[in-house]
């Protein structure tokens, strides 16, 4: 269990680390930017952030998670630690950040409706980043004092 609990637990902090540098470093940045650049830059970060080390913290968040849980015969700190990585990051990802990352993929930055696109984008994606971090924060909050 406890070997479970580290893997959860340094998973979990290294998307925090990542969703964190993203709400105030990168997407800042990107605000600076003329649009078309910054949606062009945009783009080619979620491209090259699937990759198999972003991958195993990605996927082995959620799976040490549910499985920190389960094993821990769904003690309450782990439980609301895998509710916030399946919930508030995984189901976040999927339901928002991955639609509008690939609406910006198919859109054209240089025109005005990728332009306008972006506008929206760079608010709206902020601000679920911003939960995504949370979440991830508090959950591994949890199991440090689990």
């Amino acid at each position: 269990m406890t070997a479970l609990t580290v893997a959860a637990e340094t998973t979990t902090a290294v998307l925090t680390g990542l969703f964190f540098t993203f709400s105030a470093v990168v997407m800042p940045a990107l605000a600076k930017r003329p649009p078309a650049e910054a949606a062009d830059t945009m783009r080619q970060l979620n491209r090259t952030i699937v990759n198999p080390l972003f991958l195993l913290a990605f996927l082995g968040a959620p799976i040490t998670a549910a499985a920190v849980a389960v094993v821990g015969e769904f003690a309450v700190l782990p439980t609301i630690a895998a509710v916030l990585v399946v919930g508030g990051m995984l189901a976040v990802t999927a339901i928002v950040n991955v639609p509008m990352n690939n609406a910006l993929e198919a859109s054209d930055p240089a025109t005005a409706a990728g332009q306008e696109l972006w506008s929206g984008y760079l608010r709206r994606w902020t601000a679920w980043n911003h939960l995504r971090t949370a979440a991830c924060l508090g959950a591994t909050v949890l199991y440090a004092l689990a």
